[in-house]
């Protein structure tokens, strides 16, 4: 190319024409890349990843409601229980008080469908409920009122059992039921031979137990117990 020429070139890029210039347009779309990775990494976080919460980050939260039942959760699974069991409850004198509960060492979650683990260190009280018992329905609004309604002491919780369940009887599958009453609370299901249920020393339902920190039962109750009956079980974990 002769001197001429490439003078002729160096002036189409350095005059009025520079910016049609194949080198520049290249330069500045790499700039402008540049600036848009600059505010994406400044909205997503310092490392340039987006904030997406996933289901292993967010734990629910029973206040702000609980959904109940899916495809892919079933309504009755194999439940894992080790200790012994606790004698019949038939009221009166109660042989179980002091004694330690069972402890739930694998149960399905009726909201996640995960296994759960109901270990000592919590006092709870676990209630045992059957979808199509009369009894059952009428006390799972009330309860499920009492507990939106009544802070419980410290880390203590509620965990409602799902058992003895009826495919051909009312209110199936159970987990529409918990959704229509609004229970705010740990359900858990138990398997097909009442495993929970029998473990705990209970033949019918509705039934509670209430159980300390130190996994020792404190109190049985069973049939209709009401809100009172619910204040005299959790004021055991109060004071």
């Amino acid at each position: 190319m002769s001197a001429s020429r490439i003078d002729d070139a160096r002036n189409e890029v350095s005059g009025g024409d520079w910016y049609r210039s194949p080198l520049v347009l290249i330069a500045a779309a790499v700039v402008v890349a540049g600036i848009v990775a600059v505010v994406i990494t400044t909205v997503g976080g310092d490392d340039g990843t987006a904030d997406i919460a996933t289901a292993d980050d967010v734990s629910p939260d029973p206040a702000a409601g609980v959904t109940f039942g899916a495809d892919d959760i079933p309504e009755s699974a194999d439940v894992e229980v080790s200790g012994d069991a606790l004698p019949l409850y038939e009221g009166g004198v109660d042989d179980a008080i002091g004694r330690a509960a069972p402890v739930v060492d694998a149960a399905v979650s009726l909201a996640s469908g995960e296994t759960l683990r109901l270990e000592p260190g919590t006092p709870r009280v676990i209630g045992f409920l059957a979808h199509w018992c009369p009894h059952c329905q009428a006390e799972l609004p009330e309860l499920a009122d009492w507990l939106a309604a009544s802070p419980l002491a410290e880390n203590a919780e509620f965990v409602a059992v799902s058992t003895a369940l009826r495919p051909d009887q009312g209110n199936f599958p159970p987990s529409q039921w918990f959704n229509r009453d609004e229970l705010k609370a740990t359900v858990i299901v138990d398997d097909g031979s009442g495993t929970l249920l029998s473990s705990f020393g209970f033949g019918g339902f509705p039934a509670f137990v209430a159980i300390d920190a130190d996994g020792v039962v404190i109190e049985r109750l069973s049939g209709n117990i009401g809100p009172a009956g619910f204040e005299q079980l959790f004021g055991h974990f109060s004071g």
